[in-house]
Parts: structure tokens; C-alpha cells; sequence
């Protein structure tokens, strides 16, 4: 018997090191976990949503990031909403929905297949809504985690590197302090590549009914590319669909008819499928495309600074200090969260290389590297149009223009990246040509953390700036001379994390959304609000936020896509104020005041305010029934039916008597 139990954790052992099984395991578990628990990394604990003055309630560690407001007063709510009503998000009746941008489905079945992160969420009543949260918040980042070493592999490279390439994306500034977003967006993009060159893979060895289940679940995956931030999308997801499809069609032990019909065959679902979830959720992209911002958005390029291009391994010491105001007004970048880049320091070690790759890009085994040479051409696309100025008429640019310069840099290091850890395992470097390439990687490093410091946040502690250089230049040492080990990928990525740990804050549960007495008074009469047509209001965010997250519909809130025109026009029937009211990516919010009248204006960005009496309010929009506010308000329409403990105040619940 200890003969056969020895034997079969031999095995066992044996399947876990085969092909580093046990790093997916790993993975796995560490996902359930997560899930399993309801820990996230959300921002939803933070104090401006804490029932109390000071109160950690849910915060296992770190400090939740005011700055990360459309995620934890929009984005965060939006889910909950979802699973508040099993259904459609109870968004502002001024506002389209907004199913491409949040990803889930506005009432038709492709949009329920294609957004299934988004459709999993009506699942609350069956499962508890911690856990459906947290699955919802993981799940992009663990497909992207255990998909990428697969792909590399997949393309003819070392699935090692993949695994390093993922943890050190998974650590970028621009991953942490964008709630995981650039991760999000390339992880349903890369499990559907994963699984169409899987499929293919089975064609190939003439599997066909095996080709099935993999050409669907591609397709699937792939349709729901172009959603969510849609310039990331593009920047980040559709170089990794090109590379996939290539790497089909240039296959010369297969033959050309079978490539062509299976990529053929694939790429038709997937239209198939992207139009059908287009159709469902095209009134949101229809008011989307025609607001003034960021639809008719049309912007040069603007080169960004070389401190805070290169200067990422030092976010985390920007990140305790101010931002110079005359730094903020010459550059445009006026939080931490906008000085949150990528590694673009790859394409420094990238150009100290280059002798040595570029004979693999242009020589006989090109085809094998052309991953690398796509990545490289599109990442220098992207990396100029981050640093270099085209003039004005660049404006006009198709496609560039609707990106802005900062965006593209902050996403464009994760393609250096992929590149360079695809490359370096299959390079034969010296350990002379490595050390200089990263005491050079370092010094660029140093010398952008200083300019930082100096120019951009004089508070930085001088000991942070060095760390950055000497951290980058290990790092790049560690990466370039162990490409291949499991090991150096955890020591690099461990290096990265520091970086970004001070924006990270780790959770559990979904906060006050549930759990207050805000929360519990708006959800006892959700349902019946929606059932009768019936709207509130309020006038500070953290209200806005409640209702949104406990089903009430509230025409103060997001209007992420557009405006529903008609019913703008009922507080602005003249349409005079529509260059206020016509935008996206925002937020309506609302000002009482004693004077008769409605005044509709915006801050030209991405909030809109309604300045109004709430008498004039209620008769321009009849199925306005109740306000909540901080302040007392003494309009004789108004009865104030609740006082709701919050903070160290009270939140005034108002109904209106039907008198002027």
C-alpha cells in the first residue's frame, strides 16, 4: 500500500512540475480563494463611503484611492445594480444605457452571451453578491494570467516567458491605479486567442468535431473585443487577435484551404456575434457617437513628459506627494491616478538589443518571429504618438485623433513588453551586453524619478528615486539573465509590486452599499419605484452612488454613453442648454437653490449640473417623488418623511406634497 501511494505522488509531483502545472494550480486556487471570500482590490471601502468618520469597515490592508471615483461611485455601483434588479442597471432615465462601455447585455441574447461577465451578475438571490462581485472583478485577470503563457507557447515561444510577461503587466502602475482595466481588456481577448489557436491546433491533426467547442468559445470570447475603454481596447487587444490570425494563416504544414476556411469559419461567428451584441446595445452607442465629449472628441498629439514616461518604477513615491501646480498646468496630468504609466522602460532594453534580434526579425526564421516584429512595429506606433508632436492637422488623423496622446501612454509599455519577453529567451545574450543593458534601463529609470521629483512631486523621498533606478536596472538584470525561470519571474514581479503597492488596497464584501442605513432605506423601495416609474435625486455623489447600487432609478447619477434626448428636453425643452447636457463619461449632478427655474450647465468635461428649485424641478419632471439630501431644505413642495443616519450627520429624505 505505501508502495502504491508512493507511486502515485510520484505521479502526481511528476504532473504538477510537467509544463509548470503547478503555477496554474497555484493560480487557480488563489482565484477560488478570492472568490470564495469576496476579496477584491475594489475601491468601494474608501472613506468617503464609509458609513462612519474614519471607518476601515471591509479594509483587510492599504488605503483605498479617493482618485478611483468612476470606479467606486460609477463602475462598482453599475455591477451591483445589475444584481440589485437581475436585469438592467437602474441608470438615470436622462441617460442611454450604457451595455458596450460596462459590458453587459441591455436586453437582447447575443449581448447576454458575448458580456457574460456582465450577464453572471443576475445570478444574486441564487449566489451571494460578495462572491458574484468578486468572480466578476477576477475573472478577466485570471484568464489573462493563465492564458498568456499558453499563447506564447502557442506562437513558438517559452510559456516561462509568458509567465513573466503577465506578472510583470499584471504589476504596472496603470493596472493598479486603473482598477485593473488594461488586464480586464487583454484578458477575454487573450483567452479567445488562446482558444482559437487551440482549435486550430485540432484541425490540424484532423480533429474537426474537437474544432467545435473551441471555434465557439473563441468566437465568443473575441466578439466582446471592441467594449469596454474602447481606445484600450484597440491599442491592447487587437494587436494580439492579428498576431493569433497570422500565425494560421502562415502555417505551411497545413494546408492553405483548411487555414483559410478555419480562421474564415471563426472570424464569421465572431462577426456574427459582435453584430448581434452591437444591435443590442446600439442605443448606447448611437448617443455615444453623437455627444460632444468624448464623441466628437478630436485631439492632436501631445508629447508626454520624458519624467513621467519613464518614470513609472517611482509612481509609488509619487503617490505620497502633491502635484506641482505649475507642472499640472504645463502638462495636463493633475492626479496620480493620470500619472500612472505602463513599463515603457521596455523599449529602452528593446533598442539596446535590437543587434540582436534584429537578425531573427529579417532573416530566415522570420516567420517564426514576426509576434515580435508586429508587437515592435505597433508599439513604436503607439510610443510615438505618446512622445512625439504631429502639429495640429494631426488632429484630423482617423482613429489617432480619438486617442489622447497620455492614454496611448500609459498602455503602450505593456506591448514593449510582450515583445521583449517574447524575444529574450531565444536570444543568446553575454553577460556583459546585460549588465550594460540594465545599468542603462536603470539610469533612464533614475533619471526620470529625479526630473519627477524635481519638476512634478517635491515631495518624493530621495531614497524612492534611487530605488526606482536600482529596482529597474535588478530587474531588467534578473528578466535578461534567467528569461527562462520561474523563480526570477516571482523576484521581478515582487521588484514591480513594490512600485505599486501603495495603490492597492485589498477588501472584502461590497461595503456600504449593502450594509448602511442609506443602503437598506433606498433598497425597501427600489422595486416599487421601478414597478410605478417613479425617480429620485440627491445632491452629493455617495447617494447618487447608493441608489444606483441598490436599484433606485435617480436622474442625478452616470450618464456613461449619452443622453436620451426626450427626456433632456423636458428640463430644457429650448435645447439651449444641450452643449452641457450632450455628453458622455459623466456624471449629472444637482444644486438646490430658493429661485424658480432650471439652469443646466457643465464643467466642459465630464460633469453636468442641474441648478434648479426642486418645485420647478418636480413640475418639469413629474415622476420626480423623493430627494435626498445633506442640507434641510425648505421649499414648500417638500415633506421631509426621514432623517437617515450617516457619517456624523444625517441624509434629509424629502417627498413632495403636490403644493408650489
Amino acid at each position: 500500500m505505501r508502495a502504491a501511494r508512493s507511486i502515485r505522488s510520484d505521479r502526481f509531483l511528476h504532473w504538477l512540475r510537467d509544463d509548470d502545472r503547478w503555477a496554474r494550480v497555484l493560480l487557480l486556487f488563489l482565484f477560488i480563494v478570492l472568490v470564495l471570500t469576496g476579496t477584491t482590490t475594489a475601491n468601494i471601502t474608501q472613506e468617503y463611503l464609509q458609513p462612519t468618520v474614519g471607518g476601515r469597515a471591509g479594509v483587510l490592508f492599504g488605503t483605498p484611492q479617493e482618485i478611483r471615483w468612476d470606479e467606486y461611485l460609477s463602475g462598482s455601483p453599475l455591477y451591483m445594480s445589475i444584481m440589485a434588479t437581475h436585469g438592467l442597471p437602474s441608470l438615470s432615465p436622462l441617460a442611454e444605457q450604457a451595455g458596450l462601455a460596462m459590458r453587459y447585455s441591455e436586453g437582447g441574447v447575443f449581448g447576454s452571451i458575448v458580456f457574460l461577465d456582465g450577464t453572471i451578475l443576475r445570478l444574486a438571490g441564487f449566489l451571494p453578491e460578495p462572491l458574484l462581485f468578486s468572480l466578476h472583478w477576477w475573472l478577466p485577470t485570471f484568464l489573462f494570467l493563465w492564458a498568456l503563457p499558453i499563447w506564447f507557447r502557442q506562437l513558438g515561444f517559452s510559456s516561462r516567458a509568458g509567465w513573466l510577461a503577465g506578472l510583470i503587466i499584471a504589476t504596472s502602475p496603470s493596472v493598479a491605479w486603473w482598477s485593473l482595466q488594461p488586464v480586464n481588456i487583454m484578458g477575454f481577448t487573450l483567452a479567445g486567442c488562446t482558444l482559437l489557436l487551440a482549435g486550430f491546433r485540432r484541425v490540424r491533426n484532423g480533429q474537426i468535431l474537437r474544432t467545435v467547442p473551441f471555434g465557439v468559445l473563441s468566437a465568443t470570447l473575441l466578439a466582446s473585443m471592441p467594449s469596454a475603454y474602447l481606445i484600450w481596447s484597440l491599442i491592447l487587444g487587437f494587436p494580439l487577435l492579428v498576431v493569433s490570425v497570422l500565425r494560421i494563416l502562415l502555417d505551411r504544414s497545413t494546408r492553405v484551404a483548411v487555414r483559410w476556411g478555419y480562421a474564415g469559419s471563426v472570424g464569421a461567428a465572431t462577426l456574427g456575434l459582435a453584430l448581434g451584441a452591437f444591435l443590442d446595445v446600439s442605443r448606447g452607442v448611437s448617443a455615444l457617437s453623437g455627444t460632444i465629449y468624448p464623441g466628437d472628441r478630436r485631439t492632436p498629439s501631445s508629447p508626454t513628459p520624458f519624467e513621467a514616461m519613464f518614470g513609472a518604477s517611482a509612481s509609488h513615491a509619487a503617490s505620497n506627494g502633491e502635484i506641482s501646480p505649475q507642472w499640472k498646468a504645463l502638462t495636463g496630468i493633475g492626479n496620480h491616478s493620470e500619472l500612472a504609466m505602463s513599463w515603457a522602460i521596455s523599449f529602452v532594453v528593446l533598442a539596446l538589443l535590437i543587434t540582436r534580434i534584429w537578425p531573427h526579425l529579417t532573416g530566415r526564421s522570420w516567420r517564426g518571429w514576426l509576434p515580435v516584429s508586429l508587437l515592435l512595429v505597433w508599439g513604436l506606433i503607439w510610443l510615438s504618438w505618446s512622445v512625439l508632436s504631429f502639429g495640429d492637422l494631426s488632429a484630423g488623423l482617423p482613429v489617432f485623433a480619438q486617442v489622447p496622446s497620455l492614454r496611448a501612454a500609459q498602455v503602450v509599455g505593456i506591448i514593449g513588453v510582450l515583445a521583449i519577453c517574447l524575444a529574450i529567451p531565444e536570444l543568446q545574450l553575454s553577460n556583459c551586453r546585460i549588465v550594460v543593458t540594465a545599468v542603462v534601463a536603470g539610469t533612464v529609470t533614475l533619471y526620470a524619478s529625479s526630473l519627477l521629483q524635481r519638476l512634478a512631486v517635491p515631495d518624493m523621498s530621495t531614497l524612492w528615486v534611487w530605488a526606482a533606478g536600482v529596482g529597474t536596472a535588478l530587474a531588467v538584470y534578473i528578466a535578461l539573465r534567467w528569461p527562462r525561470s520561474m523563480w526570477a519571474s516571482a523576484v521581478v514581479a515582487a521588484l514591480a509590486f513594490v512600485q505599486v503597492a501603495g495603490a492597492v488596497a485589498v477588501s472584502t464584501g461590497v461595503g456600504s452599499y449593502r450594509d448602511s442605513a442609506p443602503a437598506e432605506y433606498i433598497s425597501a423601495a427600489a422595486a416599487d419605484a421601478r414597478a410605478d416609474g417613479s425617480v429620485w435625486a440627491s445632491d452629493f455623489r455617495a447617494m447618487d452612488a447608493m441608489m444606483l447600487a441598490n436599484g433606485m432609478p435617480s436622474l442625478t447619477g452616470q450618464q456613461l454613453s449619452g443622453p436620451v434626448r426626450s427626456e433632456w428636453l423636458r428640463l430644457d425643452p429650448s435645447g439651449s442648454a444641450e452643449n452641457a447636457w450632450n455628453r458622455g463619461g459623466s456624471r449629472i449632478r444637482a444644486t438646490w437653490r430658493d429661485a424658480p427655474g432650471i439652469d443646466i450647465t457643465s464643467n466642459g468635461y465630464n460633469v453636468i449640473t442641474i441648478d434648479a428649485n426642486p418645485c420647478s424641478l418636480r413640475d418639469a419632471y413629474p415622476d420626480l417623488t423623493t430627494i435626498l439630501s445633506k442640507q434641510s431644505l425648505m421649499q414648500p413642495c417638500l415633506h421631509e418623511v426621514a432623517m437617515i443616519s450617516w457619517k456624523d450627520g444625517a441624509v434629509h429624505a424629502y417627498e413632495f406634497t403636490g403644493e408650489d
